[in-house]
């Protein structure tokens, strides 16, 4: 009996390979630019949540795949302390953009 699960069809698709791109591409120019406020990062994250909701991704993948993001791909030289306060915003982001209610705009 094999233990692995399976991959959602999202997860494997160019549209989530492309938002994942996006979402380490606004990470890295906050970085370059020191401020991580900025919306287009939560605007990055609320659209993959869409996307993936769209696609019938299971929250706690979502929310699994965007901790993966941010651990192994995204901010490789920042320090635990202040990836992990990073991490937390785009999971709330995701979160509320996931269940938030009527159609939402791509």
């Amino acid at each position: 009996m094999s233990s692995a699960r399976p991959v959602h069809a999202y997860l494997s698709s160019d549209q989530f390979a492309a938002d994942r791109a996006h979402i380490v591409a606004v990470l890295d120019a906050a970085r370059e630019s020191g401020v991580y406020n900025a919306p287009e990062i939560d605007e990055s994250v609320r659209q993959c949540a869409r996307r993936a909701r769209d696609g019938n991704l299971p929250p706690e993948a979502l929310v699994v795949a965007l901790k993966t993001l941010v651990q192994d791909v995204a901010l490789p030289d920042m320090g635990h302390w202040y990836r992990d306060v990073i991490r937390n915003r785009l999971v709330v982001a995701a979160i509320e953009a996931y269940y938030a209610a009527g159609p939402q705009p791509d």
